[in-house]
C-alpha cells in the first residue's frame, strides 16, 4: 500500500538529517588539526558526543516517523470502518423492507393499470443460506395464493469496488423447498445482478439490459432492463424486454412501474345477528366468516355462516393504509348494493381491531407471518 503523503515526506526527512550527521561527524572528525605527535586532540570525546547527538537526532525523527504512521494509519482505517458498519446497515433495512407479502391489488383498483389481469402475489420470506440473510421469493396469483409460477433466491452481497448493494438472482425450481437444504439446486441468473443504492427516505434499484438476456421462442436476442423503487411500505418493479435494436418486446409503453403493495390477511371472529331477531337473545347470533381470505386490499369478500357455509347475502371489505398501519375502515354491504350498511374506523393494538354495531360484532387479528416486516 502506498505510504500517504505526510509519511513519505518525514522519512526523507529523516534520512536527510541522519546523513547530513553521520557527514558531520566523519568530517569534523577527520580535519580536527594534529598535535607535534602526530595525534589528534579530544578525538575520541569529540566523536563521541557528535555520536550521541546524531544517536539522538536519529531517535528523535524515527519516533515522529512512526508516531505520523500512527496516526495516518488510523485516519484511513476509521472512515473504512465506518463506511463498511453503514454499508452492512443499509443493507440490513434492504431486506427488512423487501420481506414480507405484497400486492399490486390495491394499485390496479385506484389507477385501473393492469386493470383485466390477475393482480399478483408475491411472498417474501428471509432464509439463512451459509449463515447469510437472503431472501426466498414466490409468486402467484392473488386469487390462487398457493399456486406458485414462479420462485427466486436473492443474495445481497456488498463488493469492494462498488458502493451499492448487489442482488443476485438465483432460479428455483418448482419443487424446491428450503427444507431440503439443497442450495446447489439454485441456478444464478447471469449477468441479471440489480444494483441497489439507498436514496435517504428507501432504495432505488437498477439492471442494465445489456448483460441480462435470453433468446426467445422466434429465435431473437432479448434484454432486460429494470428499474426498482424500495420503502418501508412498498416496492415498484419497472421492467423493459428489449431486442437488440431497442425495439420494446414487453413492458408499459408510458414506464408506469408495477406498484406492489403490503398486504395484510386477518383472522376473524364475526358474529352475525339475522333480521327481526332480538339482539338480547345470544343464540341468534350467527357465527360467520369470509368465504374466502380476507386482506386489507379493498375487495367485497362474502359472508358465510361457519357451520353450513350457507351466504348469509352480505359482504364484508376491509380497506387498510400501509403508510398508517393501526388504523382500518371496515365496512359491511348488502350483496348487489353498491353503498355499505356499515362503515366503521377503528384503531387497532397489537395488531388487533374490533367493530360493533347493530347486526354485527367484528374482531380482525392480523396474520403475523413475517415477524420481521417493518408494520408487525
Amino acid at each position: 500500500m502506498r505510504q500517504p503523503k505526510i509519511v513519505r515526506e518525514l522519512n526523507k526527512r529523516a534520512f536527510i538529517t541522519i546523513t547530513q550527521s553521520f557527514l558531520c561527524e566523519k568530517t569534523t572528525c577527520d580535519i580536527l588539526p594534529t598535535n607535534v605527535n602526530g595525534h589528534k586532540p579530544s578525538l575520541d570525546s569529540f566523536c563521541v558526543r557528535n555520536r550521541k547527538r546524531t544517536l539522538s537526532t536519529m531517535t528523535s525523527v524515527f519516533q515522529k516517523v512512526l508516531g505520523a504512521f500512527a496516526l495516518i494509519t488510523f485516519l484511513v482505517a476509521f472512515p473504512a470502518v465506518g463506511q463498511a458498519e453503514e454499508r452492512e446497515s443499509q443493507r440490513s433495512l434492504l431486506l427488512q423492507y423487501l420481506v414480507g407479502e405484497f400486492s399490486n391489488l390495491r394499485t390496479i383498483l385506484e389507477t385501473g393499470r393492469g386493470a383485466g389481469h390477475a393482480p399478483i402475489f408475491v411472498r417474501n420470506h428471509r432464509l439463512a443460506w451459509d449463515d447469510e440473510d437472503v431472501i426466498w421469493s414466490r409468486q402467484s396469483l392473488l386469487n390462487t395464493p398457493n399456486a406458485t409460477y414462479r420462485q427466486q433466491v436473492y443474495r445481497f452481497v456488498l463488493p469492494r469496488r462498488n458502493t451499492g448493494i448487489v442482488q443476485q438472482i438465483y432460479l428455483a425450481p418448482a419443487s424446491w423447498e428450503p427444507q431440503s437444504d439443497d442450495w446447489s439446486a439454485l441456478e444464478r441468473l447471469q449477468g441479471c445482478d440489480i444494483v441497489w443504492r439507498y436514496t435517504g427516505d428507501g432504495f432505488v434499484g437498477s439492471r442494465e439490459g445489456s448483460q441480462c438476456g435470453f433468446v426467445d421462442e422466434q429465435g431473437r436476442a432479448i434484454f432486460l432492463a429494470t428499474h426498482l423503487q424500495a420503502n418501508s411500505v412498498r416496492f415498484t418493479v419497472e421492467d423493459a424486454a428489449l431486442s437488440r435494436g431497442g425495439e420494446l418486446i414487453l413492458g408499459d409503453l408510458n414506464g408506469e412501474p408495477v406498484v406492489h403493495e403490503r398486504i395484510r390477511f386477518f383472522d376473524v371472529n364475526i358474529e352475525f345477528l339475522p333480521a327481526g331477531a332480538s339482539s338480547e337473545n345470544d343464540s341468534a347470533w350467527i357465527v360467520a366468516e369470509p368465504f374466502r381470505d380476507l386482506h386489507d386490499h379493498d375487495i367485497r369478500v362474502p359472508l358465510v355462516s361457519s357451520d353450513e357455509r350457507m351466504f348469509l347475502g352480505h359482504d364484508i371489505q376491509v380497506l387498510g393504509n400501509s403508510e398508517e398501519p393501526t388504523g382500518l375502515t371496515i365496512r359491511v354491504y348488502r350483496q348487489a348494493e353498491e353503498q355499505p350498511v356499515l362503515s366503521l374506523k377503528v384503531e387497532g393494538e397489537d395488531g388487533r381491531w374490533s367493530a360493533e354495531a347493530e347486526r354485527f360484532r367484528i374482531q380482525l387479528r392480523a396474520q403475523e407471518r413475517f415477524s420481521d416486516s417493518p408494520h408487525h
